[in-house]
């Protein structure tokens, strides 16, 4: 519960003024937060603690909830099909409800809503490559579970994701973005070993923040204030989630990795 206490008996007008501040973040880093409907908590606390205030506002806490049958998996489009398949076919055949966009969403239905409750998953895996990383709604999955585990805690992320490194082969056509001179574009094959390797991704999502940030807030639309938000989360968080992968035994062995990423998800 957030409770809000005033000296005066005003909590109504604080909680306006915060709420106004709430709305500016939320337009700056493109969020949304659920409203809820204050309580109006009349007490006399401890004067010792808070002297003569006359009420409080609380909230209901919020819990964290995972989403139901929250088996996702996550990955670009148009790379590595054939190991997106094989995953799927053995997660059908072990009768696990692993939930695909292209097999869950119909026509119509919003990416940002599926990847939302991708974010809430109960295990999440990811196909990593360089494509992933210079996706918009990949790197809203990643770094949303990874804020879903409240940022700090590794081991929870760790637990709920799975990685596996798409081998680096011609993909389907796919073609990097286009960089003015002088820029370093993404690399063709998905390493994370050393910080430099890293930082390549973190330079990428600077220059997308930049590229966006030159617009005000009236110029753009709600899901361009939502993608700012996610390049910035990104050059935040890029390095911490990519350096804890980096940390993990792995394997490109694609069954031995199948065996391990639906491991007790069985009924």
């Amino acid at each position: 519960t957030l409770t809000l206490r005033t000296l005066d008996g005003d909590a109504p007008a604080l909680l306006a003024k915060m709420l106004a501040r709430l709305d500016e973040l939320e337009k700056h880093y493109g969020v949304m937060h659920k409203a809820q409907t204050p309580e109006i908590v009349p007490e006399r606390p401890d004067k010792r603690e808070v002297g003569e205030a006359a009420g409080a506002l609380s909230f209901p806490a919020t819990k964290r909830w995972r989403e139901p049958e929250g088996i996702f998996v996550s990955y670009r489009h148009g790379v590595g099909k054939e190991y997106i398949d094989k995953l799927c076919a053995a997660a059908s055949a072990r009768d696990i409800p692993l939930q695909r966009d292209s097999k869950t969403m119909q026509l119509g239905d919003r990416i940002s809503a599926f990847s939302e409750r991708l974010r809430r998953g109960e295990r999440v895996i990811f196909f990593m490559s360089p494509e992933f990383m210079d996706s918009f709604y990949c790197m809203y999955e990643l770094t949303g579970l990874w804020k879903d585990c409240r940022g700090d805690d590794a081991e929870e992320f760790l637990e709920r994701a799975r990685f596996f490194r798409l081998p680096a082969k011609k993909q389907s056509g796919f073609r990097l973005p286009q960089l003015l001179p002088g820029q370093r574009g993404l690399p063709e094959k998905f390493a994370i070993k050393e910080v430099r390797d890293r930082q390549v991704y973190v330079k990428h999502w600077q220059r997308k923040v930049s590229e966006l940030s030159v617009f005000s807030a009236t110029d753009i639309a709600p899901t361009d204030h939502l993608e700012l938000g996610v390049a910035r989360d990104s050059v935040h968080l890029i390095n911490v989630i990519l350096g804890h992968m980096q940390d993990q035994l792995k394997t490109y062995d694609i069954d031995e990795f199948i065996d391990y990423a639906l491991d007790g998800l069985e009924k």
